[in-house]
């Protein structure tokens, strides 16, 4: 039960984006979990049935962590400003919380949650990157990022895998680490975003993947020039060298 994570839950702040089953009804349910991710900040859970393998949620987790800001209420206000600007977004069933030092204060082991529908097709996978369609794939991601850029959208974490996409075209749903400006961005924040993207996809093997994407969005901004890619590069280089550190590798 939800409830074993969140003992204090009915004093929770709730935002209910679905009206498929009730914060009561979920609480109380009986789910077995899974362990998706771990970082110092969140943890990501599957949700299952006890009953079933087959996992129904997927749940973000906040940890409360002193001097730090609460996560959850930037989501909320940043998927509020996106709606505003008619960005495409993947929007939660739930979100829950209270204050992150109340939590703090009474060790509870969470502040609050994300709570998702388990989607298995639509999210960004490595393997799509190496069909014969890919360039395009990859080419129209660009090209929706840059979308996003024009609106003031720096993404920060623009790994492929946090990309949602269908028939209708793409949509982000990671929305705290988000920040929206009032005006476009500049190329700085435009390159630490495409870096990001491009050190992820040649961590996977795809060497030329940083060049294609320079160029790809080099077509849609056409100021960007030989100091801008040797910034872009740069960036690359110290994104690598942190994700090596965090796998010892060398």
């Amino acid at each position: 039960m939800l409830e074993i994570l969140f003992p204090e839950w009915k004093n929770f702040k709730f935002f209910v984006y679905s009206e498929a089953e009730s914060p009561e009804t979920l609480f109380l349910k009986p789910f077995s979990f899974k362990i998706l991710k771990r970082s110092p900040s969140h943890l990501v859970f599957l949700l299952s049935p006890f009953n079933s393998e087959k996992p129904l949620y997927f749940l973000k987790v906040y940890q409360p962590r002193l001097f730090k800001r609460n996560r959850i209420k930037a989501f909320i206000k940043n998927l509020q400003m996106l709606k505003k600007r008619n960005i495409p977004v993947l929007y939660p069933l739930l979100i829950f919380y209270e204050r992150p030092l109340f939590s703090y204060l009474k060790r509870h082991p969470f502040y609050g949650g994300i709570l998702y529908p388990f989607i298995e097709e639509g999210f960004l996978k490595e393997e799509l990157f190496f069909r014969e369609n890919s360039q395009t794939l990859l080419i129209n991601l660009v090209n929706f990022i840059f979308s996003l850029h024009e609106k003031g959208i720096l993404l920060r974490d623009t790994k492929y895998n946090n990309f949602f996409y269908t028939k209708e075209g793409f949509k982000i749903f990671d929305l705290d680490g988000i920040k929206i400006l009032e005006t476009s961005l500049s190329k700085k924040e435009r390159l630490k975003d495409l870096s990001a993207l491009a050190m992820t996809l040649e961590w996977i093997g795809l060497k030329e993947a940083g060049t294609l994407i320079f160029k790809a969005y080099q077509n849609l901004l056409g100021e960007l020039g030989k100091v801008h890619y040797e910034y872009y590069t740069e960036l690359k280089i110290k994104k690598r060298k942190k994700r090596e550190r965090k796998f010892n590798l060398k």
